[in-house]
């Protein structure tokens, strides 16, 4: 399962909004330092960008006539510039929160609720001797 959540990981990140990598971060923390599955996680990771994002810059790269990495241009633009959020507006980080429930919602409530889960899990852990199913 964790190939699959990767991939489509990937996928979000690498085909529509860049900053939809951010909903991986349970995904890394759980592969990285509860499994203890590094190398899979880069294997995969790899693999990922070999069939996403390969493909996609060599097409846009054709189509403009010069070397473009497109979810690289979207970061760079909105993050590393003065002007670029600007451009467009800006909202307050409450609209994204909002927004995530209107684009995921049951999805986005389980997101939230995993550092919660995590510390819950590492509490019980360390409490008893009984580890709960879901630990």
């Amino acid at each position: 399962r964790y190939a699959s959540a990767v991939l489509f990981t990937a996928a979000t990140t690498l085909l529509s909004w860049p900053f939809t990598a951010l909903i991986g971060i349970p995904i890394a923390i759980d592969m990285l330092i509860l499994k203890r599955q590094v190398l899979e996680f880069i294997r995969w990771s790899v693999l990922s960008l070999l069939i996403i994002l390969v493909p996609t810059v060599a097409v846009d790269s054709w189509h403009y006539g010069r070397l473009v990495v497109a979810p690289w241009n979207i970061v760079a633009y909105n993050i590393f510039t003065e002007h670029g959020p600007d451009l467009y507006g800006v909202e307050p980080w409450t609209y994204y929160f909002v927004n995530g429930f209107l684009n995921f919602n049951v999805v986005w409530v389980l997101a939230l609720s995993c550092p919660l889960l995590l510390i819950s899990c590492t509490v019980i852990a360390s409490r008893s001797t009984c580890r709960a199913a879901f630990c």
